[in-house]
């Protein structure tokens, strides 16, 4: 039987841990700075795949707590920590930035606030979003690839999605593309901490991003958010390129992060990616399109331009 102690005593553990992650992380990124980059040899898309490991070794080793740095954090915590000053207390753990401020961009990856990955590698996310992603991609005129491109970026293929806000009533809030929730927007939200770029400078600030109940109310918004705002217009022109629809996005202003357009790029043209669609491109999936035009009646009263 859990009681108010147990209760407490798991919360100051939970957030210990996520402390001795982001800690991880730092010490990781840390070291790997202090090795010289070959210009030959570097990419982008090499720099987020190795933050992506990073971001997971720091993850498995916490988990662990083989180095101890948990528990000695949990025990110089109150006993009386509540939810908000849990959910305030902590810096967003991988961030993607960006310095274009004006207009205000759509979209910001990674928050502290992270349940348990929904998906636990690549394929398995790829698996389970193709089928509403090649919907959307019909909608917006591109490929199934790019929804997915800016979907692994933003959640890290899956790993980070945002924890739900509680009314919700899921712990996932099926966030994969980072959008904003603005005062006019009457859905479902989640109260997130994040970075971005202002003027050349990273800030961290709060925000309230949307929050669904599944991954194809996710996606099916996110096509509807792409087609009605005239910000993306230049994007519903690419004719199926993935390249230039991804690259339309990042120049638009969606991201904060001035790699944007370069990260979605390396996705596109990864082996992640590819070997990912093959599998998926061998299954036979179950018709979806009765499912999608009711999410799609749904979702069309609502405003489509939160912008972040």
């Amino acid at each position: 039987m859990l009681t108010g102690k147990n209760v407490e005593k798991n919360q100051r553990e939970s957030v210990a841990q996520q402390f001795e992650q982001i800690m991880l992380k730092s010490m990781l990124d840390s070291m790997q700075d202090t090795v010289a980059k070959s210009e030959l040899m570097h990419s982008d898309s090499e720099s987020l795949y190795q933050d992506m490991l990073n971001q997971h070794l720091a993850k498995v080793l916490a988990e662990r707590g083989t180095l101890g740095f948990a528990k000695i954090i949990a025990e110089q915590l109150p006993d009386q920590t509540s939810n908000a000053e849990i959910k305030t207390a902590l810096p967003s753990v991988s961030p993607n930035t960006n310095q274009n401020n004006n207009p205000l961009p759509d979209s910001t990856t990674k928050s502290p606030e992270t349940k348990q990955p929904v998906w636990s590698n690549p394929q398995s996310f790829v698996k389970d979003i193709y089928p509403h992603a090649s919907i959307a991609a019909a909608k917006l005129n591109t490929s199934p690839e790019a929804i997915i491109a800016v979907a692994a970026l933003e959640t890290g293929w899956g790993a980070n999605v945002m924890s739900a806000n509680a009314n919700t009533g899921n712990e996932s809030s099926y966030n994969l593309f980072g959008i904003k929730a603005d005062t006019a927007y009457d859905g479902e939200k989640t109260l997130q901490w994040t970075h971005e770029f202002s003027a050349g400078a990273m800030q961290r600030k709060q925000d309230n991003f949307r929050a669904y109940d599944s991954v194809a109310t996710a996606i099916n918004d996110f096509a509807n958010f792409i087609e009605k705002n005239p910000r993306y217009s230049a994007a519903l022109e690419t004719q199926g390129d993935a390249t230039k629809f991804t690259a339309a996005l990042a120049q638009a202003g969606y991201a904060t992060d001035p790699q944007y357009q370069q990260k979605l790029l390396g996705i596109l043209n990864g082996s992640v990616l590819k070997s990912a669609l093959n599998e998926v491109k061998n299954l036979t999936y179950q018709p979806i399109v009765e499912a999608s035009n009711t999410q799609s009646a749904s979702l069309s009263t609502s405003p489509m331009f939160a912008l972040r």
